[in-house]
C-alpha cells in the first residue's frame, strides 16, 4: 500500500470513495480541500491510500493555526465530521500513524478526528456533541406523519399562519440569519464566501473536472444539483456543462464552467502587458494620449478573451 496526497486529478476517484462508503459523510468529500484553503487560508492535507489503483482509505486534515482557534491539526475543520474511512485496519493504521506524524511535524497543540463513533480506544474522546438522524421518506405524508402527535400540531398550526419554504438563488438571507444568531451567542461568524463556496466547489467542482474527460453526465454528483424533475433518462442525456450552467442561473453565482478556463486571465494579462509595453515605447507625447491608449488597449482585451471563451464554448 502507498500512502498519497490529493492532487486536483483525483478528486473524483477521491469522491468515488467517498460515495461508496457506509462510514464516509458529506464532510469527506474532496471539495473541503478548496473550502478551507480558499475560504479561510489554512493548509490542508489530504491523505489517501492506494492499492494497485484503488484507494483503501481516506483522511482530510486541516492545519487550524490562529490566535482564535490555536493550533490544531483537524479532521475536517469547520466542518462537522471528518476523521480516517478505511476499508482495513491495515489502510486504516497507515493513516493513523501519517497524522501522528505530520502533527509532530507541525508541532501543533493537539490532533483531532472527528469521527461519528471512536476508532482508536487509546485515544481521548469527548460526548460535547450529539447527532441527530432521521430517515426521510420520499413520501412527504409519511415523512409528516413520523413527526410525533404533539410536535405535528404545532407544524400544523404553523402552516396555517402561512409558514412556508424557498429556495433562495444565493445565500444573503441565510447568512444575514446565521451570522445574526452565531453573534447573539457571542461565536465567531463565519465569513459569507465560506457558504457560497460549499454547495460550487462541494458538488459542482467533481463534475466539472470530470466534464474534462466525459461529454455525458455519469456522475452521481449531478443528481444534487439537477431538479427532481429529471428522471434516469434526461439525466443520461444531460452534460455536465448544462447541469453546471443551471445550477449557476438557480443560485445567482457566476458560471463555473468559465471558471475552468481561467487560462483566459492569462491571455488577458499578457496581452494587456503587450499592450502596456507598446504605449510606452510608442512617442506619445502627452499624459492623456497615453491614458486614452492604455483604455482602449484594455477594452480590447476584454473583447478577445469573450471572444475566446465564446468559442471554447461552441466548441
Amino acid at each position: 500500500m502507498q500512502i498519497k496526497q490529493l492532487t486536483d486529478d483525483q478528486f473524483y476517484k477521491w469522491d468515488q470513495f467517498v460515495f461508496d462508503h457506509n462510514d464516509a459523510t458529506f464532510f469527506h468529500r474532496a471539495g473541503w480541500k478548496t473550502v478551507i484553503e480558499k475560504s479561510f487560508g489554512h493548509p490542508t492535507y489530504f491523505f489517501y491510500v492506494e492499492e494497485n489503483g484503488q484507494i483503501q482509505g481516506i483522511l482530510p486534515l486541516g492545519h487550524v493555526k490562529s490566535r482564535l482557534f490555536g493550533n490544531a491539526l483537524i479532521s475536517t475543520p469547520f466542518s462537522v465530521y471528518g476523521g480516517i474511512v478505511a476499508n482495513g485496519e491495515n489502510a486504516k493504521r497507515i493513516l493513523e500513524e501519517k497524522a501522528i506524524e505530520l502533527a509532530s511535524q507541525l508541532n501543533v497543540d493537539y490532533l483531532e478526528m472527528r469521527n461519528i463513533q471512536s476508532t482508536n480506544s487509546r485515544w481521548t474522546t469527548k460526548d460535547l456533541y450529539v447527532t441527530f438522524r432521521k430517515h426521510i421518506d420520499t413520501d412527504p405524508v409519511k415523512n409528516f406523519e413520523a413527526i410525533p402527535r404533539k410536535q405535528r400540531a404545532m407544524v400544523k398550526k404553523g402552516i396555517k399562519a402561512g409558514l412556508s419554504a424557498t429556495i433562495d438563488e444565493g445565500v444573503d438571507r441565510l447568512y444575514d440569519a446565521y451570522s445574526q444568531s452565531v453573534h447573539n451567542l457571542g461565536t465567531p461568524v463565519f465569513p459569507k464566501n465560506y457558504f457560497a463556496a460549499i454547495p460550487v466547489i462541494i458538488l459542482l467542482y467533481p463534475c466539472i473536472k470530470l466534464h474534462l474527460r466525459k461529454k455525458e453526465c455519469v456522475s452521481q454528483i449531478s443528481r444534487h444539483v439537477l431538479s427532481d424533475d429529471y428522471d434516469a433518462a434526461a439525466l443520461a442525456k444531460t452534460t455536465l456543462y448544462q447541469i453546471c450552467e443551471q445550477y449557476s442561473r438557480r443560485y445567482n453565482i457566476p458560471s463555473l464552467v468559465d471558471a475552468i478556463y481561467h487560462s483566459d486571465n492569462i491571455l488577458r494579462h499578457t496581452v494587456f502587458t503587450a499592450f502596456v509595453l507598446i504605449v510606452l515605447i510608442l512617442p506619445i507625447n502627452t499624459t492623456l494620449q497615453r491614458l486614452l491608449a492604455l483604455l482602449f488597449s484594455y477594452q480590447i482585451v476584454i473583447i478577445i478573451s469573450n471572444a475566446s471563451i465564446i468559442y471554447r464554448r461552441l466548441k
